[in-house]
């Protein structure tokens, strides 16, 4: 942001301040008016007193209009264009209030000694308040205050006696004073401004940066996993350095994405989209992948089936869900974590979703900090190190869409994480069970033919596929997709495919088979496709895919399916 631009939205700023105090201002403003209303009603006349609230009421109201079409510009974007306008009432207005207050003054200019100190002593008190309120724009404090006090002051020394060339000198050493005080409230308000401003640009640069840089940076490390994961099958490699390769890559790789996400929320970036979410969508999108990495440490995964229905952003909550069963599991060395759904007791329009490890437990002293950025408590069970980062991308993922996320900790005996969300207005009846008569499952050694749709998917992802003993078929588009199956005469069991080639109207017929999606920005388009961001695509998700493919419609889909090949 040059200097000029800056400076520029440090005005509008300013003045953004000063119609959020307007009403309070006004407010002010009428009280003083009220009090020097009942001190004056019999001492001018009618007429003269009926003119000053006519004058008093139209300035009152001539300020709201300005107020309201502030506010009204505001709501349509027009503000930086009409901010002249605006200030230019804005100014008319504080000069004309300040000219009102010294008429006041003025007129009282012969009276008795003791009426003129208490009118004084009036004034002084609403100089003193408008201050606060118009030191953020020091044109309005010049066009409103001098008018309003140094008229009398001048008039007092014009007199010519003792007292009142005394109470002029006081009044003008207290407008230098004010004065003082206003410069130095401005300052301060315009250097606060400007360090706000500053620091939300540099803020904004630093998520660009590493907005941009997230691909490059990741596909390296994207690939070192898929590297490791073929050189797992090799029966000749050394398993110890393979794991400690492993543990620094998911280290690295842990650190880089919880950096990435942080500056995502910082930066605004991750919008909920609120939906109806059914428990068992996310069950069947999660569960897999959950179970692969927890078998690594013997540890069970239960995941009960209920049929909820709340309101949440699937993928962000997906998110959420992530990062705290990935904490159970790296925190738990034995046992087992379990997930469930369930109505909330205590707020029968909530749904309460409860994620509980038997795990080490955390610390009573380490509760109120567990959700803080970097904060990290030592595992004595992992080779991992945690960059502390997860529970704090989950804390504010839940605020951003109004989760309340919280915990329940005994030290030694487990946690127990629980998301609070609003329940969806959905029929229980309406929502569809799974029918298992319609599965089956095959022999795992069986062969899975693999499509790999986009010349862009590494070559390691292939590797890792045949040394699991696919059948890889490769194409770029989906006429070469076509041409190849039946140059091989197979049906492929999954697809692998880019998103940003090949769109969902695209595949037509094709969505009987299992797909994998790999996009640069994860959507919700259609929730039967599995959805893989392009750089989180691990061995654990690829070997998920895998294995749910495994499971395949009978016969009777089968003949659709080959039907849909053949039409390609």
């Amino acid at each position: 942001m040059n200097r000029k631009v800056l400076e520029r939205q440090i005005t509008l700023e300013k003045f953004q301040t000063l119609t959020a105090s307007l009403y309070l201002s006004l407010a002010a403003q009428v009280a003083v008016a009220i009090i020097i209303a009942i001190y004056l009603s019999d001492k001018i006349s009618r007429l003269h007193f009926t003119a000053l609230c006519a004058t008093f009421i139209s300035l009152i109201i001539g300020c709201l209009i300005v107020g309201a079409f502030y506010h009204r510009d505001k709501t349509h974007q027009k503000t930086i264009q009409n901010h002249d306008r605006h200030m230019g009432f804005a100014t008319f207005f504080s000069f004309a209030l300040g000219a009102f207050w010294s008429s006041i003054a003025l007129s009282q200019l012969y009276a008795p000694l003791n009426q003129q100190v208490i009118l004084i002593l009036i004034l002084l008190g609403q100089s003193a308040a408008s201050v606060l309120a118009l030191a953020p724009n020091m044109r309005l404090f010049y066009a409103g205050v001098p008018v309003s006090l140094l008229p009398l002051g001048i008039g007092f020394i014009w007199l010519n006696d003792q007292v009142h060339t005394i109470l002029g000198v006081l009044l003008l050493l207290f407008f230098i004073f004010i004065t003082y005080v206003a410069r130095a409230v401005n300052k301060l308000v315009t250097e606060s401004i400007r360090l706000r401003l500053i620091n939300e640009t540099l803020l904004a640069d630093k998520s660009q940066l590493l907005a941009s840089a997230s691909h490059d940076l990741r596909q390296p490390l994207h690939a070192l996993s898929l590297y490791i994961s073929a050189l797992e099958q090799n029966n000749n490699t050394n398993p110890g350095i393979i794991t400690k390769i492993r543990y620094t890559i998911q280290s690295l790789q842990s650190l880089f994405d919880g950096l990435l996400n942080l500056s995502k929320l910082d930066a605004n970036a991750s919008k909920p989209k609120m939906q109806n979410v059914y428990w068992g969508d996310l069950k069947k999108q999660l569960l897999d992948e959950f179970s692969i990495l927890a078998k690594q440490k013997n540890i069970r995964i239960h995941w009960e089936d209920q049929y909820e229905c709340f309101i949440s952003d699937p993928l962000l909550l997906e998110q959420i869900i992530r990062n705290l069963v990935g904490n159970a599991i790296q925190y738990t060395s034995k046992g087992s974590i379990s997930l469930n759904c369930t109505k909330d007791p205590h707020q029968p329009n909530k749904i309460q979703i409860n994620i509980t490890d038997t795990g080490i437990g955390i610390k009573p002293q380490h509760q109120c900090d567990i959700f803080n950025a970097y904060h990290s408590i030592k595992n004595t069970h992992s080779n991992t190190k945690n960059p502390g980062l997860g529970l704090s991308i989950a804390k504010r993922l839940a605020t951003a869409m109004e989760h309340e996320l919280s915990l329940s900790s005994q030290y030694g005996h487990g946690s127990c994480f629980s998301i609070s969300l609003n329940a969806a207005s959905v029929n229980k009846n309406s929502i569809e069970t799974p029918d298992a008569s319609t599965y089956f499952h095959q022999n795992q050694q069986e062969m899975v033919n693999i499509l790999l749709i986009d010349n862009d998917i590494p070559s390691t992802t292939k590797q890792l596929l045949l040394s699991w003993g696919c059948n890889v078929l490769n194409a770029n588009t989906l006429i070469q997709a076509a041409e190849c199956i039946k140059e091989q005469g197979c049906i492929p069991d999954g697809i692998i495919l880019n998103a940003t080639v090949v769109d969902d109207q695209a595949l037509g017929e094709y969505q009987n088979i299992p797909i994998m999606m790999l996009e640069d920005h994860v959507n919700n388009t259609n929730p039967n496709h599995y959805r893989v961001q392009r750089h989180q695509l691990k061995p654990a998700i690829l070997r998920a895919f895998i294995i749910n493919i495994r499971c395949i419609p009978l016969p009777n889909t089968e003949k659709a399916t080959l039907k849909a090949m053949q039409k390609a």
